[in-house]
């Protein structure tokens, strides 16, 4: 491609705020990550997007990393690869849509940042434990995952049940690392009595579990804390972790590396998913279907919080 350093404002490490007029046109579609028109405004805090506007490029914010106030209108369609990757201070994400047209809005990979923050008009209608219908179980086909918004430390216990659907790769029940150290939490299970194992604490602390059942195509419960794990049945224990915290929040069923999905691709019925701090829970996730948006997800009964699928695809319903 003959893509030019043409950035308008690239370089402008001063500016700290820009509203996006309706009647604006992009030079591109798409820019690369060293050439978008606000290419090292580092200093950008708030990004204003007027109504009209209906894609945001790709790369246009990424490494906007003091970047923590954003709006977005509802007549935004897609948003590109990567816009807001490395933006790190990201904090006010509004949509002034409901949460169903935020849902249809093709998203680029790159902008987890974004999505796991973004509020929409009608969230509090979501969020009612009226409009979320308790199911058996949601399930996924091998493009759904969820973000907890729970950042894992060595007091984390994480209880949940599963059911294999058809596993004949990798598969990642739950999943988080990333950082400076690189911490981490994710447990990595294989099918059948292939090598299963558990990253913990450092990422470079991998932790083999042997397991002597059968998992592909079965339902079982996985128990977690430092020092323990269990599968089914099947108990491994290993040395505990001293202090450390994970920088990004953890995934159930997928890996968030650094704010990057990994390791997603399987199918799997998610029955129930609990996260303890120590003898706390704050995160007791339980199968619904909500009827604002009319999709299967996991409502959080600690926070009062419905959290539905971030991949390309809903949640099924039984």
């Amino acid at each position: 491609s003959n893509h030019n350093k043409n950035g308008s404002f690239s370089g402008c490490s001063s500016l700290t705020k820009i509203t996006i007029k309706s009647g604006i046109t992009y030079a591109h579609e798409s820019y690369y990550s060293d050439d978008g028109p606000l290419y090292g405004c580092n200093q950008i805090s708030t990004v204003i997007f007027e109504t009209g506007i209906t894609a945001i490029p790709a790369y246009i914010f990424e490494g906007c990393n003091q970047l923590s106030n954003i709006t977005i209108p509802n007549t935004v369609t897609k948003i590109g690869n990567y816009a807001f990757n490395g933006c790190s201070s990201l904090s006010t994400a509004t949509y002034t849509g409901t949460r169903a047209q935020w849902i249809n809005v093709t998203k680029g990979g790159g902008n987890d940042s974004l999505y796991s923050i973004i509020q929409c008009s009608d969230d509090a209608q979501v969020n009612l434990r009226s409009n979320n219908t308790d199911i058996s179980y949601i399930a996924s086909t091998g493009t759904q995952y969820i973000d907890t918004k729970y950042y894992p430390n060595q007091n984390t216990r994480i209880d949940m049940e599963i059911e294999s659907i058809n596993w004949n790769n990798t598969f990642m029940p739950f999943g988080g690392r990333g950082g400076n150290p690189n911490n981490c939490v994710a447990l990595w299970m294989y099918y059948e009595n292939a090598s299963n194992y558990l990253r913990y604490g450092n990422n470079d602390n991998k932790i083999d579990i042997t397991l002597a059942g059968n998992y592909k195509n079965a339902k079982f419960k996985i128990y977690f804390e430092n020092g323990k794990i269990k599968i089914g049945e099947e108990e491994t224990t290993f040395t505990k972790v001293s202090d450390f915290k994970c920088n990004y929040s953890l995934y159930i069923g997928a890996l968030n590396t650094a704010q990057e999905l990994q390791n997603i691709g399987r199918s799997a019925r998610i029955y129930s998913f609990k996260i303890y701090e120590g003898e706390t829970l704050v995160r007791n996730f339980i199968p619904v279907y909500n009827t604002i948006v009319n999709q299967a997800g996991l409502y959080d009964t600690v926070e009062g919080k419905f959290y539905y699928s971030l991949g390309t695809n809903a949640f099924v319903a039984p």
